[in-house]
């Protein structure tokens, strides 16, 4: 995950709320943004593969062990992915997210296929959402994640 991203959403949700948060440094798999006061807690997930393949996956293990919305306890996850020249954050409560999941097939992907996930079709993304921005932020930076 870009840090790039994630700085931009805490800049996003410290604007909404009026309040400090924080971008977790270093490895945490139960959140990456968190509020100052620790009462709001966000998984942020970029997924430029989304533009050709219409889902967001969303993990549940990476090599046998809990990772993504089976590790997280955040509140909520926003999905990044490029929408027309830039990229849109799409916010979803924890719970919505599981519940729209549920008739999802679980399959194996990600680098070296270690990681179990459920594809959720982008459309039911939208619909799921409880806020979506658009990112401003320089793609330039995130040429490594950007895939055509």
């Amino acid at each position: 995950m870009s840090r790039a991203v994630e700085v931009v959403v805490a800049e996003r949700y410290a604007k909404k709320f009026k309040r400090p948060f924080v971008v977790v440094v270093g490895y945490l798999k139960e959140y990456d943004i968190a509020s100052f006061a620790g009462d709001y807690f966000v998984e942020v997930k970029m997924d430029t593969a989304s533009i050709s393949t219409g889902n967001v996956a969303v993990e549940y293990t990476y090599k046998g062990q809990p990772s993504g919305i089976g590790a997280t306890t955040a509140d909520y996850f926003v999905f990044v992915i490029p929408e027309g020249k830039g990229l849109m954050g799409y916010e979803v409560d924890l719970r919505d997210l599981k519940n729209a999941l549920k008739g999802c097939a679980l399959v194996r992907g990600g680098d070296g296929y270690f990681s179990t996930m459920k594809l959720l079709p982008v459309s039911r993304l939208r619909e799921v959402a409880c806020d979506s921005f658009p990112l401003e932020l320089d793609l330039a930076r995130l040429k490594e994640y950007w895939k055509r």
